[in-house]
């Protein structure tokens, strides 16, 4: 999915980052506060690539319900069509009908897959550019 930056921005007296993007399921913003105790660490880069995180997170969420609404439809379809008497379960429509709801299921699992991996992301770059800075800093070797 292709996210078109519109806006982003880091306020260094608040400390908060804010960022607005645009896809094909709609506009989505979001904004990070830097801690406190991170203060230390200060980066409008990294606060702007958390508060992507969030807005992708937005993103994928719209796209899970849009996923959900199919997935019903498609389920509601299904049972209007056992409910008649010609149904046929082997006949190629159906076979179809039942791999695309699966496909929609598989791929409703993928997103929620990524939204995890994306908040562990977030939760450990903060970590992350601690370490990074310490080892530069202390002239570490690789």
């Amino acid at each position: 999915m292709k996210n078109k930056l519109i806006y982003s921005n880091y306020d260094r007296e608040t400390g908060i980052s804010f960022i607005k993007i645009r896809n094909k399921y709609g506009t989505f913003e979001a904004r990070a506060k830097l801690c406190e105790e991170d203060r230390d660490i200060e980066s409008r880069f990294l606060g702007c690539e958390i508060a992507l995180c969030k807005a992708e997170i937005k993103t994928f969420k719209t796209v899970l319900k849009d996923l959900d609404i199919q997935i019903h439809t498609l389920r509601n379809f299904e049972k209007t069509l056992k409910s008649l008497k010609e149904y046929n379960k082997d006949s190629l429509e159906n076979r179809r009908l039942r791999r695309r709801i699966h496909e929609l299921e598989a791929e409703k699992a993928d997103i929620k897959c990524k939204i995890i991996l994306i908040e562990d992301y977030c939760k450990n770059a903060t970590n992350n550019r601690r370490e990074f800075l310490k080892k530069i800093n202390h002239g570490e070797n690789c």
